[in-house]
């Protein structure tokens, strides 16, 4: 009886550090994808800001 209990306690404890740490990796994941959208943002923006500056038709 003891086993079955102890069993279900680790059992329990390893399924809990797995799924916290799936949570973790995704927030990770969701964390580099806005950064990446964040540089790729700036990015465009700088590249508008150069061609407004080198446009001949900009007053």
């Amino acid at each position: 009886m003891m086993i079955g209990t102890e069993q279900k306690i680790v059992t329990k404890m390893v399924n809990t550090i797995l799924s916290k740490r799936v949570i973790a990796a995704s927030i990770l994941v969701i964390m580099n994808l806005f950064k990446r959208l964040a540089i790729d943002s700036a990015l465009k923006k700088r590249k508008a800001q150069i061609l407004a500056e080198n446009d001949p038709n900009n007053g």
